[in-house]
């Protein structure tokens, strides 16, 4: 009786070891630079046949900027994705997602890794480069407009240009850090008044996510 179930729970373990599965692994990817929508090959183990989470993360951005990929691998060996072109904040993919702006794609390191339902890959890099640049085109330049001093709207410190440093402007004329002396050049949604909203406008409109044309 007794060999009878030594036997049983050693046919038992031999068939229940693949139940387990296996955390993910990256050997290599494949090319390890490129611009943006660049098809990269990951090589490695313990990917799923579905559900596997590629993140593409901004290595060197302070607040955490990624891009989450679901992929599949027919043979748990490869999975494929494309360079991204945009990367978002952490609490974009939370539940309920934040309103944070995303970012574009540029030159510079990124970090790629796999999640599965068994665990965290290793993380591997990868470089985009000779991305086409963000500017504007001809139906988003900055119009002008007799109320605002300097001509443009978003510019808040009338340098003659829409730069980052006048959403820094407007963010701390909103907070009460300073005072603002032209405000119609600030109010880009036309709400009447200077708030954080017209300072993310305007960020946006330096990144080149949405039009300058207030």
């Amino acid at each position: 009786m007794k060999r009878k179930t030594y036997l049983f729970l050693s046919i038992l373990c031999v068939f229940a070891v693949p139940l387990y599965a296996q955390a993910p692994a990256i050997t290599s990817i494949s090319p390890e630079s490129g611009p943006v929508g660049t098809e990269v090959t990951i090589t490695g183990t313990g990917f799923l046949s579905s559900g596997n989470v590629i993140y593409f993360r901004d290595a060197l951005m302070s607040m955490l900027y990624e891009a989450r990929i679901t992929a599949s691998s027919p043979d748990g060996l490869k999975l494929l994705f494309d360079v991204p072109q945009a990367v978002n904040p952490e609490c974009y993919y939370s539940d309920p997602p934040c309103a944070s702006p995303s970012r574009m794609v540029s030159d510079g390191v990124y970090l790629v890794y796999v999640v599965t339902s068994a665990g965290t890959s290793n993380m591997k890099e990868f470089t985009v480069s000779d991305s086409p640049t963000q500017s504007p085109s001809p139906a988003a330049l900055p119009t002008t407009d007799p109320d605002c001093p300097s001509g443009i709207y978003g510019d808040a410190n009338e340098d003659g240009e829409i730069t980052i440093a006048d959403a820094l402007i407007v963010a701390q004329t909103y907070v009460g850090v300073i005072g603002l002396f032209t405000p119609p050049c600030a109010d880009v949604n036309g709400s009447g008044s200077v708030d954080i909203l017209d300072a993310l406008l305007i960020a946006q409109c330096y990144v080149g996510l949405i039009s300058c044309d207030f």
